[in-house]
């Protein structure tokens, strides 16, 4: 790692990647393969902006440029799941407006596992719902005694109780 007094991104240059770019028409998030081609690049000058009344000054770098494979050239201000990922670790299934952090995908060998795509782990998620076994009919049906419900206490609640439960 370098030492440039900046936090440590999780790509080196020259990694695989995938940047979330523009929405389309469809207002479902886009996401584009390509290689980190530099990390902490300068931004160009002028870095400042405003009018009379607002006025500030841009980061002088962000943390990577990625070269895309279409053509073209992304900046990526932060490291983030939701703006740059391992090439592969796309969102299985697009959505409207940013993929969350946990997905439910299928994983290579077609087993679902639930995601993290911050710590790039993954659990199985088993689904499968096991049936209880029938128990075998005896010649005589057992009867069972009716169950008597227990009287539930009631609750007294403190007024300041009844406020914060906007019961009053």
């Amino acid at each position: 790692p370098k030492k440039t007094g900046k936090l440590p991104l999780r790509f080196a240059q020259g990694t695989r990647v995938v940047c979330r770019v523009r929405h389309g028409a469809d207002r479902l998030e886009n996401w584009c393969a390509g290689e980190v081609d530099a990390e902490y690049p300068q931004l160009p000058e002028p870095l400042e902006w405003g009018d009379e009344d607002v006025s500030g000054t841009f980061p002088s770098s962000v943390a990577y440029r990625v070269k895309l494979d279409r053509g073209g050239v992304v900046l990526c201000h932060a490291d983030n799941y939701t703006l740059i990922r391992r090439e592969g670790l796309e969102p299985q299934t697009r959505v409207k407006g940013v993929s969350k952090r946990m997905e439910d995908r299928k994983d290579p060998n077609g087993a679902l596992v639930r995601f993290d795509h911050v710590t790039e782990r993954q659990k199985p998620l088993d689904r499968t719902v096991v049936q209880p076994k029938e128990e075998p009919q005896t010649e005589e049906p057992k009867t069972e005694e009716p169950k008597t419900e227990e009287p539930t206490k009631a609750v007294q609640l403190t007024a300041e109780q009844r406020k914060a439960l906007f019961l009053e």
